[in-house]
């Protein structure tokens, strides 16, 4: 069993109601969609659960990363969603359209806030950026420039518009999913999707200008 599941059945443990009139989970076929996995998490399934941590569990983990927190920090957040979610179990209700990736990430992203305002957090500048997949987007200069230029053009960033760089292109949520967890409209999403490509342009084509130089 991976680390990520261990620590989900031990949290899944700690909540676990002690008395045994507990209600039973009905048999049946399995279910691995998000939401069918959540019905069995609000009645109790510790199997559920293990389910959606490790189908979620890295991408939070890396969200808060890109968010400026180091990884211990980072870890600790995403095992607190993961407590808060099997916590909560119980009263939980689909807000609309928006499912249980979405309130995990809204969750994550209000913690990861919370933390930054804290003294001993650190800014986005300062904590490495994850491997950018779309290679070869700037040509003429090596993997490590590249990765470099791209992590210090981000930084420059309003954190509006980092947030919304990274819940679009890292995690791969659609505009409005993105929009439901930062608490902005679809709108305002896709407005910052467009400031920030926009910027970035223009701070790797600075860049690029001073080495020239």
């Amino acid at each position: 069993m991976s680390t990520v599941a261990t620590l989900a059945m031990q949290e899944a443990a700690r909540f676990e109601p002690r008395d045994r009139g507990a209600r039973a989970v009905a048999a049946g076929p399995p279910v691995t969609d998000d939401a069918g996995l959540m019905a069995r998490v609000v009645e109790g399934d510790r199997e559920a659960y293990r389910l959606l941590v490790e189908r979620h569990y890295r991408g939070i983990f890396g969200l808060a990363r890109r968010m400026g927190l180091q990884a211990a920090e980072a870890e600790d957040t995403a095992q607190d969603v993961f407590v808060r979610l099997w916590d909560k179990r119980e009263s939980w209700q689909p807000d609309g359209a928006a499912g249980i990736k979405t309130w995990l990430y809204r969750v994550a992203v209000n913690r990861v806030i919370d933390l930054k305002r804290k003294p001993q957090a650190l800014d986005l500048e300062q904590a490495p950026e994850p491997v950018d997949e779309r290679q070869g987007a700037f040509d003429g200069i090596s993997q490590a420039q590249e990765l470099s230029q791209l992590r210090e053009a981000i930084a420059r960033l309003t954190e509006q518009q980092q947030l919304a760089i990274s819940l679009f292109y890292h995690q791969e949520l659609s505009n409005a999913e993105a929009a439901s967890i930062m608490g902005v409209s679809v709108a305002s999403v896709e407005s910052l999707l467009k400031r920030a490509r926009r910027c970035l342009r223009e701070i790797m084509a600075e860049q690029r200008a001073g080495e020239r130089c």
